[in-house]
């Protein structure tokens, strides 16, 4: 008797676990505690290397676009979408088509940009590619520019002078800090 409740208990525990395992691996659940007005949509969030970047959601199922802002949660109706973003200097990002579910919120990360800001006296910043001469772009101290990931040299003009150079290391969406005293 005791042998066929511990047999009992073992099975009816190892079937709760499978279940809970099989469920917990969906990535893609309804939320059951959202009403069925909050079924109908999902949010999609746009992180860019600023937020100041042109960032484009377009409704593929609608046939129409519009303007968003990088870093807010964006409520749309469930179906297929594609995100577009023009940062300074022509650089673009292009999401390609994005398929939305009930409840979740997709996050759209562009990736292969990070930024450069050079603090500290006025004067001017001009960036080279590490190992060649070409010159990336210039731009003002106290500045952010957004460049692709890479390693940088980097040449900061004070007062006329070529004084100081510095190796910058761009990641994706992050800021790399250079400070001039």
């Amino acid at each position: 008797m005791i042998k066929k409740i511990l047999m009992t208990m073992i099975t009816a525990t190892s079937l709760l676990f499978s279940y809970t395992l099989v469920h917990a691996q969906s990535s893609h659940e309804i939320d059951v505690q959202s009403t069925k007005e909050e079924r109908r949509f999902s949010t999609i969030r746009v992180l860019s290397p600023k937020e100041s970047d042109q960032v484009t959601l377009k409704d593929l199922t609608a046939g129409t676009e519009r303007s968003i802002q990088s870093g807010q949660d964006v409520q749309v109706p469930v179906g297929k979408y594609q995100v577009n973003v023009t940062m300074e200097d022509g650089y673009t990002f292009d999401s390609g088509e994005i398929q939305t579910d009930p409840t979740e919120r997709y996050d759209v990360i562009v990736g292969g940009y990070g930024n450069l800001k050079v603090a500290g006296a006025s004067g001017k910043v001009d960036v080279y590619k590490s190992g060649e001469e070409k010159l990336v772009t210039s731009f003002p101290i106290d500045s952010v520019k957004t460049l692709p990931i890479g390693n940088y040299q980097v040449v900061i003009t004070v007062d006329g002078k070529s004084s100081v150079q510095s190796k910058a290391l761009i990641f994706t969406n992050t800021t790399s800090k250079i400070n001039v005293q």
